[in-house]
Formats: C-alpha cells, sequence, structure tokens
C-alpha cells in the first residue's frame, strides 16, 4: 500500500550547496486516474489520492518561510488532473503576494 501524502511532513533541511532545482517542492497528488498501459506509475499507486486544497497551500506557505527559497512547484504524476490547482494557486498568490514568489 502506498501511503497518503502529507505535504506539511514533506518540507526538508535546505542544502548549503547550490543544487539544480534550487526550490520547495510540495507534492499535491499521489497516483493517477488514466490508466495508461505503458505508465508503470500510475498503475502501482492506484488509488489515486490528492491533498486537501488548505494542506497544500498551508504547506507552502509554511516551507516558504522556514526554508527561505524563493520558488516552490507542486509535484504529481500529472498536476493538471488535481482539480483543485486554480482555486491553490490564486489563494497562494493571495497569501504570499509581497514576498516575490514565483511557482515553477
Amino acid at each position: 500500500r502506498v501511503a497518503d501524502p502529507d505535504p506539511l511532513l514533506q518540507v526538508g533541511l535546505v542544502p548549503y550547496v547550490s543544487t539544480v532545482h534550487d526550490r520547495l517542492t510540495v507534492e499535491i497528488r499521489r497516483g493517477c486516474t488514466r490508466g495508461c498501459r505503458f505508465c508503470q506509475p500510475g498503475m502501482l499507486t492506484r488509488p489515486a489520492r490528492d491533498v486537501p486544497p488548505e494542506k497544500v497551500v498551508e504547506a507552502v506557505e509554511k516551507g516558504m518561510r522556514e526554508t527561505g527559497y524563493n520558488e516552490f512547484s507542486l509535484l504529481s504524476l500529472s498536476c493538471s488532473d488535481y482539480l483543485a490547482l486554480p482555486a491553490v494557486g490564486l489563494e497562494i498568490k493571495n497569501r504570499l503576494k509581497d514576498e516575490n514568489v514565483t511557482l515553477s
């Protein structure tokens, strides 16, 4: 069984060296509903589990303040399948509008 994602537990250590993907990453969805025969992760991580939008916004807000990053990305097999994506984007934009934060 694959565990449900918990974005608040994903805010980890900030590396001391410069990295290629130097940003906060927050998982918004685990699994996929498309069922493509060629995609092993889509088949192995069933059923698809979405993180509640309020937990995503809270994790991004907390992670940006605690890590000092100015960029974040949302992670899943298919972010476009996350139905709350527009609402999450607007809420993050409204909460962090004065902090010069970008979404990658």
